[in-house]
């Protein structure tokens, strides 16, 4: 979050027996489960939701936008040079992985990702079947400083899917799209990126892109005022405020001050003279950058 590693965990793979269901079973676990995460000190939790409506009740709420983007391939192939890209290979992974690190940056809520994660991931996209999976890199003078992994579909509609792709340039991301046209000639791209992408702002006839935004992943944040401990601050903000947090699991909800000097942020007693109110699912949407103070008290979110 804002370019500094704080603690998370994902949650995943939600399902109750059919004997079992409409028992309030799934209900008690997902609580347990905030329960325990707040216990072994991990503030916020994302997942990929079967339904908002359903995890809502539990504190997660959506965090992030996604903009999808496809078009055929002749439109992309027209967009870049594809001399300084070539298929990953399996010794392109430790460049692969720093291209990775340096885009996390500048993205709220992007994993830092392990050492086991790189080497079981990486080496099955680059080792794949073209007809499969597999990945492409850019480079510049020998280094690489862009990669894309994709994933193919050769049947009746021939397409290729970008299932990952971090750059260092914008011109990177358009040479790697380029490439992949070579893979689908006569078939269609497409790929997703954050919200506020300037893809548009970059092609000639933006009315070739079939463009939509659709809702991402939902987020939690376990324990607030730790949490706000855990933020990166510029330097030059400095203020108090007060929050007051109603939560569906935690029922006593959160009351706590912070304030911040110098980029330093400190837990300090309650003000009710300064106090925002809100419920922890729109405190989750402020802190993973989805949603600003200003918007959500427009919204009515925040008193």
């Amino acid at each position: 979050i804002n370019g500094a590693p704080v603690p998370h965990s994902s949650t995943g793979a939600v399902a109750t027996i059919p004997e079992a269901r409409r028992k309030g079973c799934a209900g008690a676990m997902m609580e347990e489960c905030v329960r325990l995460l707040r216990q072994e000190n991990v503030f916020l939790s994302s997942l990929w939701p079967f339904s908002y409506e359903y995890y809502r009740k539990f504190g997660w709420e959506i965090g992030a936008e996604v903009r999808n983007y496809s078009a055929s391939a002749e439109v992309f192939a027209a967009l870049g040079d594809t001399g300084e890209s070539r298929r990953a290979e399996a010794e392109d992974t430790a460049q692969i992985r720093r291209v990775y690190e340096g885009w996390a940056q500048s993205f709220n809520c992007l994993t830092q990702r392990s050492q086991v994660w790189w080497e079981r991931v990486v080496p099955f996209a680059v080792d794949a079947p073209v007809d499969g999976q597999g990945a492409f890199v850019h480079t510049t003078s020998g280094k690489i400083d862009a990669y894309a992994m994709y994933g193919l579909n050769r049947e009746e509609q021939p397409s290729a899917n970008v299932l990952e792709m971090a750059f260092v340039q914008p011109e990177h991301r358009r040479s790697m799209l380029a490439r992949l046209t070579t893979l689908v000639p006569g078939g269609t791209i497409s790929f997703s990126a954050p919200l506020d992408d300037l893809f548009m702002q970059e092609i000639p006839n933006p009315r070739q892109i079939n463009a939509s935004i659709t809702p991402s992943f939902q987020f939690r944040v376990t324990d607030p005022p730790r949490a706000m401990e855990c933020l990166e601050v510029e330097e030059d903000v400095s203020g108090r405020v007060t929050f007051s947090i109603g939560d569906p699991v935690f029922k006593e909800g959160w009351s706590f001050g912070i304030e911040v000097d110098e980029g330093e942020v400190a837990l300090v007693k309650p003000d009710s003279k300064r106090c925002l109110e809100m419920d922890v699912m729109t405190f989750a949407r402020l802190y993973s950058g989805y949603l600003s103070a200003f918007d959500a008290a427009d919204l009515g979110k925040v008193k």
